[in-house]
């Protein structure tokens, strides 16, 4: 927990045994990946409610950036701006 939220660890209440044995850390390398996603509050047990820490969501957005020539564009091919007209009509 302590690398990708530094100190967050000490904030939160003392794990479980089923917890632990529920719990696997994986580090892949993806060259795709999908997910599944939801949106609302967090699902907490009842139990955890009182406890006296933050709890939430940290929202992710994607934006569209400046579009980027293949490689094998031809040379009287003008650069493109599609970008812009995404970021337009999408906004996070």
């Amino acid at each position: 927990m302590d690398n990708i939220a530094p100190g967050r660890w000490d904030q939160l209440r003392e794990t479980n045994t089923q917890e632990i044995e529920a719990t696997d850390v994986l580090k892949l390398s993806l060259d795709e990946a999908s997910v599944k996603v939801r949106t609302g509050d967090p699902i907490d047990d009842e139990a955890d409610m009182n406890h006296p820490v933050w709890a939430g969501v940290i929202p992710v957005n994607q934006v569209f950036g400046p579009c980027i020539d293949a490689a094998d564009n031809l040379p009287e091919q003008e650069p493109a701006d599609f970008g812009s007209v995404f970021r337009g009509r999408w906004k996070g």
